[in-house]
Parts: structure tokens; sequence; C-alpha cells
């Protein structure tokens, strides 16, 4: 079986679990999913590292295109932290009664 299909696959098994859990609390999930993203990002940063040919580009590359990639991921990381927490109050607010 190709990667692609096993990706979306999984996408897919996701999207139904979800739905049919879509009413029990599951708190736990966001917690599980940030511990996963870091767990992902960390093993990057030890590709990256590992990588003689990445190392021994740096110079070449110079200190312009490692800020622009710092600064990029930095970025990702908190559109995707803000768009989080934005999901996440916006179904804790739509219960609470208006005063």
């Amino acid at each position: 079986m190709s990667l692609i299909l096993i990706l979306i696959l999984s996408i897919l098994v996701g999207i139904g679990i979800g739905f049919l859990l879509r009413r029990k609390a599951m708190l736990w999930l966001d917690n599980l999913i940030m511990l996963w993203v870091c767990l992902l990002l960390f093993l990057i940063g030890i590709e990256v590292g590992g990588d003689e040919n990445i190392l021994a580009s740096f110079h070449v590359l110079g200190y312009k295109a490692v800020l622009l990639a710092f600064c990029t991921t930095l970025g990702a990381m908190l559109a995707a932290w803000g768009l989080w927490r934005v999901v996440r109050n916006k179904g804790k607010t739509k219960n609470k009664p208006v005063s």
C-alpha cells in the first residue's frame, strides 16, 4: 500500500472516529496533539542535526536563510497555536449564557 493511501486512510478513519465521539468530552486530546507536534518537531531537529550535508552547507546558506526558516517556522507555530485557541474557546463560549 502506498504511503499517501495510508495517510489518507488514517485521516478518514480519524474523522469517522471523531464523528462518532463528537458528543463526548475529549479534553485530553488537545494535550496529546500538542505532545505529538512537539515530538515531531524534535525528531525533525534530530534529522537535521544528524545530516552532515545540511550542517556543512549552513555557511553557504547564510544567516539570512537560517533566520528566514526560523521565523517562518515560529510564525507557523504561533498561527497554529492562535487558531487552536480560537477554535477551542469557540466551543466553550457557545454554551455560556449571555449577560
